[in-house]
Parts: structure tokens; sequence; C-alpha cells
């Protein structure tokens, strides 16, 4: 499951990359080559930087500090499980570090003003519900044979992701009881039995 994950984010940041090097065409290539990766980088340096140290950050993303350097340098590219927690301890929005876009911060933080829970058992729930969600998109795509393009695979991670971390926080205000899906890992979402989620896929594919 982390393979998947993290191969949809590496395809994703080499859309991002493709698009950089468009942009710089004509350019130096070993500048086109760093500039590719500078924009993520910086955005990841300001992460970082918004904890105590770069240990701290670096334990944060369960990653050595030598790790966190090389990647914040753009010598080597992160893993997407590393970066998202590294925005997860300090509600960093993931779109943000990955397209620059939007605001930095996650709306559940620039709505009440404090900083999400960090602990272990908060990461193990989300990297729980995204797993679940991608294992099971990737399952009815392929029951489909629905190719997205990588821009439009990622954003409909993206969009799915959010409407069932909001299901699942609406669930809990109410007071019932949260599927497996939601919140325990090795529980794929069954597309095929949820018209509203297959309706959604097949619109963006």
């Amino acid at each position: 499951m982390r393979a998947t994950i993290n191969a949809l984010w590496n395809r994703k940041m080499a859309s991002i990359t493709m698009e950089n090097r468009g942009r710089g065409a004509g350019g130096d290539g070993d500048a086109a080559r760093v500039d590719s990766r500078t924009d993520v980088s910086s955005r990841m340096a300001d992460v970082a930087n918004r904890y105590p140290s770069r240990m701290l950050a670096a334990k944060a993303a369960r990653i050595s500090t030598d790790q966190l350097a090389r990647q914040i340098k753009g010598m080597n590219r992160p893993f997407f499980d590393t970066v998202a927690r590294l925005c997860a301890g300090q509600g960093v929005s993931l779109d943000w570090v990955a397209t620059g876009e939007g605001p930095m911060m996650r709306d559940d933080r620039l709505e009440s003003g404090r900083a999400p829970a960090s602990s272990g058992a908060v990461d193990r729930l989300d990297e729980a519900l995204l797993g679940n969600l991608v294992q099971g998109l990737e399952d009815y795509l392929s029951r489909e044979s629905l190719t997205p393009s990588p821009a439009d695979h990622a954003r409909l991670i993206v969009l799915l992701y959010r409407m069932m971390a909001r299901r699942r926080a609406e669930l809990r205000r109410q007071g019932a009881a949260v599927p497996d899906q939601l919140c325990r890992p090795g529980h794929p979402f069954d597309f095929a039995a949820d018209p509203d989620l297959s309706d959604i896929v097949h619109l963006a594919s």
C-alpha cells in the first residue's frame, strides 16, 4: 500500500516537473533539473522551519535529519508519506506543498486557530483512511477500465479523501459508529457499492 501511495505522489511530482521544464525550455539543462524540484523543496523547508528544530521536524517525518536536509535541498525526491507526516505535525496543506496553490494551512486549522493534534494515533488514523481510499479506488479503476490522467488522478484522491474525512467527522459528531473503512487499515472502500463515489470517479475519468 505504501508503494502504491508513493507511486501516485511521484506521478504528481513528475507532472509538476514536466510543467516546470516546459516553462524553462531553452535554458541550461542542469538548471532545469534543479528548478523542477526547487519549489516543492523550498515549501518543505518552510514546513520544517515551523518546528522548533530540524531534528524535531525529521522526527515528525520519521526520517533522519540528513534525509530531510537532502530532500529540502532538492537532492532527493520526498516520498508521499514523509511529506504527509511532516505536514500533519503543523497542520499544513499537502496541496500547498505539492503545487504552491491555495492556503498554506489546512482549513480546519485556519477555522479553529489551533494546531491539530499530531499524536501517533491521529497519524495512523489518517494513513488508514488514505490507504483504504487509494486501494479501493485503484481496484475500481481497474475493474471499470478507467484511466484518468495523472493530474486528474491526483485531484481525485485529494477530493475523495476530503469527502471521506468530512463524512467521518460528521459521524463522530453525531455519536454514530464509524465504519472500518474510515478508520482501520486493511478495509478498502467498495466504490461499486457507493453510487456517489462511483459517479464522482466516472465524472473525473
